[in-house]
């Protein structure tokens, strides 16, 4: 007997169409370590044996546990504990893994047993068996092509993703655009229209908005129908126990507002979005491991910061375990120290915290995510690191393929709203102002009229009106936690509900105590 089961786009290399779960059953029977691109889930069953995978990247989450002739699997396990032989069982490892890192580390969750599929991995379970992941993807190795000029690679590179375009949407007749006022959005809006497609663009946040303002200006070059969706803090509390109760901690706490972004797609099947296509086009600093860590403990809790948090010395023992164990496992994810780095990351933070997003946007429509494509992944890893990094290539391919795209302002997460191509008195004016104000000219823009323009700083603010009713909602959990952290401590990370945080950067200093909230709150909502 074979059968099987597809959620979302399991598209082979080759095609264009999406495999139907009769296919992709077929084809894994005949060629067992056959990935596909694009975000989705499979299952399918070849007489007494189960196999299970996702997309390149791991994104889909999916989870397993297994027991004699039983196996249970899913895209969150909080209902695994519900089934007789799968109580739950609380992994204190897993549990200082999600801390460190703010997602599960090695694959281990918050309960005994259950484990996370690890990217471009597939299952193999039969009835009575071990569960064994076999690597079915690995990203491909870094090259640092120095044969052929940024043109040319900016050319090669521009090629690849149109073609990743086309292929990823022609599944879709009803597509929404997910547009925002940077560079990712921007070139997918680009090769869309050029393929003669159109979509719905619709921009997150307020008219007031960098983001909104800039996107408008991008859909209407395009002739593309634009729609804002803001998402009201007074939905945060509701989004919060979901993502607790459903995900686990998996995916940090940091962003959990959106999901909300659904609600601005539900008319559509797809939605075109840009997540994760920064993979090797942002400076991930240097490959030696101490940087690394630090670059991922960012997302959690520090080590010497947890370990102050921990009420035993038996605690902090098993976490410097636990690090230990992170050191090694990132000495052994590649051979050369750059291909370390960035699977290492991107397998982490990048996976865990942009990557869990379309798996929330899926409830209501389905994310179409160019980046899950083999042939746009070889053609990045085979350029010159220095010519991707800071976004350099993606900012000549907007330059030379869409001009009219490239002369509008750009929302680049600060002040500096810019475009790439600006014209001469513009850039002798903006100077000149530069000089009157002492530099001041691009701070006082973003808040000249008394708003915050900056859709992330206020959506990320930990002191904003949705998080307040979040730590109001956790509270109740913190006498939950006495038996794991020190009181004192906690309260430094995670102050009163009704204490202002006044972070100076709401990002970076809002992952740990926002982690610590949602821990507080799983415990009330288990009680």
């Amino acid at each position: 007997m074979t059968a099987g089961l597809v959620f979302g786009d399991a598209i082979p290399r080759s095609a264009s169409s999406r495999l139907t779960a009769k296919e992709l059953a077929a084809r894994w029977e005949r060629t067992p370590h056959e990935a596909f691109d694009g975000f989705h889930a499979a299952i399918s069953i070849h007489d007494r044996t189960i196999l299970i995978g996702g997309d390149l990247f791991g994104l889909f989450p999916l989870y397993y546990a297994a027991h004699g002739d039983v196996l249970i699997a899913g895209s969150s396990y909080t209902l695994f504990s519900h089934h007789p032989l799968f109580p739950h069982q609380p992994d204190v490892e897993g549990l200082l893994g999600h801390l460190l890192i703010a997602g599960p580390f090695s694959g281990r969750t918050l309960s005994g047993g259950v484990r996370r599929l690890s990217p471009g991995a597939r299952l193999h379970w039969s009835a009575g068996s071990v569960p064994r992941e076999d690597t079915i993807y690995s990203l491909p190795d870094e090259s640092d092509n120095c044969a052929i000029d940024r043109a040319t690679a900016a050319s090669r590179l521009g090629a690849s993703l149109e073609h990743a375009v086309r292929r990823h949407t022609a599944s879709y007749r009803e597509l929404s655009l997910q547009l925002s006022g940077g560079r990712d959005s921007r070139l997918l809006a680009g090769y869309l229209t050029r393929s003669g497609r159109s979509a719905r663009a619709v921009t997150l946040g307020r008219s007031t908005d960098f983001e909104v303002d800039f996107a408008a200006r991008v859909a209407a070059q395009l002739a593309l129908p634009h729609h804002v969706h803001e998402i009201p803090f007074s939905d945060f509390s509701s989004f919060a126990d979901q993502s607790v109760q459903w995900e686990q901690l998996a995916a940090g706490m940091s962003s959990v507002h959106t999901w909300g972004n659904g609600a601005a797609f539900g008319n559509s099947d797809g939605v075109l979005a840009g997540y994760l296509l920064e993979v090797r086009h942002v400076d991930l600093g240097g490959p030696a491991c101490d940087d690394v860590l630090r670059r991922t403990h960012a997302h959690g809790l520090a080590p010497d910061r947890l370990a102050a948090l921990l009420s035993t010395d038996e605690l902090r023992t098993a976490m410097w375990d636990v690090l230990a164990q992170m050191r090694n496992a990132y000495e052994h994810t590649a051979s050369s120290a750059n291909d370390r780095r960035c699977r290492w990351l991107l397998h982490t933070y990048m996976r865990f915290h942009a990557g869990s997003v379309p798996w929330r946007l899926s409830f209501s429509a389905w994310p179409v995510l160019p980046v899950l494509d083999q042939e746009l992944l070889e053609t990045t890893f085979a350029l010159h690191e220095p010519w991707l990094i800071d976004r350099k290539l993606q900012e000549l391919l907007l330059c030379n393929e869409f001009p009219a795209l490239a002369r509008l302002p750009l929302d680049r997460n600060s002040p500096d709203t810019q475009p790439l191509i600006e014209a001469p008195h513009v850039r002798l004016g903006r100077a000149a102002l530069q000089r009157l104000t002492g530099g001041r000219y691009r701070v006082q823009r973003r808040t000249i009229t008394g708003i915050e323009r900056r859709y992330y700083w206020r959506m990320y603010n930990f002191d904003n009106a949705g998080w307040r009713e979040i730590r109001h909602a956790a509270e109740p959990g913190r006498l939950s936690l006495t038996d794991l952290f020190d009181p004192t401590e906690l309260r430094s990370l995670v102050p009163d509900p009704n204490a202002s945080c006044a972070h100076t950067e709401p990002v970076a200093e809002g992952y740990a105590p926002k982690l610590l909230t949602g821990l507080m709150r799983w415990h009330v909502l288990r009680s």
